[in-house]
């Protein structure tokens, strides 16, 4: 399921105008979303109806779990067609220790995006489609300052490489989480990383990235 939904590098909630006429549709809408009494409430306040589930369960329906739901809008009232979702983690930061050991495995940045009080990120990495064990993902935020902030994304992987990897032995798998955030004017939010790189003759390697937020 995880793969239906073609995750963007930056997204933009949902703005639904007043002069919508009553034929009013979109598909293939991105929604970083919230569960609220069976229906999915964006990080505008505005409620979306869920009238048509093509997800085949009810387990989506728990009330407070926050979702990047990929829908269709069916008219003004805005009543939507679910075509999937994407669980999002709620967490908060643990505090960054320059001291510490931390893995070093690479990950893909895919979304990034600050609604609705939450710093959204979302990650894919590689996995070896033979293994079983489990991967984590860890963020630790160092401030600097008042203005700064340094969020400092880990993967611990179960030992593959993929820089040397064939990629058919390889499946990807994406990780989304929102992390409660009151962002003020005027601060800062970088996100540091490890990533692949490829060099101008294909070679492969992993480095660690800067990624400027806001």
């Amino acid at each position: 399921m995880k793969k239906l939904i073609p995750i963007l590098l930056a997204f933009l909630p949902l703005a639904v105008s007043c002069k919508l006429d009553d034929t009013y549709t979109q598909t293939n809408v991105q929604e970083m979303v919230t569960v609220k009494e069976g229906n999915l409430l964006n990080d505008n306040g505005i409620i979306l109806n869920v009238v048509e589930d093509a997800l085949g369960t009810d387990k989506w329906k728990i009330e407070g779990n926050r979702y990047l739901a990929l829908f269709d809008i069916l008219n003004r009232a805005l009543d939507i067609r679910l075509k999937s979702v994407i669980k999002a983690t709620v967490m908060t930061p643990e505090v960054y220790n320059p001291d510490a050991d931390y893995p070093t495995d690479p990950l893909v940045p895919e979304l990034t995006g600050y609604s609705g009080g939450y710093l959204n990120l979302g990650f894919s990495y590689y996995k070896d489609k033979k293994s079983n064990a489990a991967h984590r993902i860890r963020i630790c935020e160092e401030r600097i300052g008042t203005s700064q902030r340094y969020l400092h994304i880990f993967h611990d992987g179960a030992g593959e490489d993929p820089t040397q990897m064939d990629e058919k032995d390889l499946e990807t798998i994406i990780s989304i989480f929102s992390l409660p955030m009151d962002l003020k004017s005027g601060e800062r939010v970088s996100l540091v990383m490890n990533v692949i790189v490829t060099d101008s003759t294909g070679k492969k390697t992993v480095q660690e990235k800067t990624i400027n937020l806001y």
